[in-house]
């Protein structure tokens, strides 16, 4: 992750914008990579409430979110695209492990 760059805001709405223009994979996967340090802190800091699940399950969990995230992301202004993120990685982890968290 030490090599992995990170986009700000501006560059990401641009790589966003043009992933939407053209379906461009590569872009998708810029994007998927900058993120993966924010899905893991949100995984790890999950997992510190949650110990009976598995980290690499959130991980690959948290990947599902983000990619819907990026398919479903509008150019608003009003919301940034890293708060767009937590919310569906959390909706998607929260749908995912329904029974595990409801049995606590």
């Amino acid at each position: 992750l030490k090599n992995v760059k990170t986009l700000n805001s501006a560059e990401l709405r641009a790589c966003l914008s043009k992933y939407k223009e053209t379906n461009d994979v590569k872009i998708r996967d810029l994007i998927i990579n900058s993120q993966l340090k924010d899905i893991l802190y949100l995984c790890i800091n999950y997992k510190t409430l949650h110990t009976d699940i598995d980290v690499q399950d959130l991980v690959q969990v948290a990947n599902i979110g983000l990619l819907t995230a990026i398919e479903k992301y509008k150019d608003n202004k009003k919301i940034d695209f890293k708060d767009y993120v937590t919310y569906w990685v959390r909706e998607v982890i929260l749908n995912e492990f329904k029974g595990e968290i409801n049995d606590k």
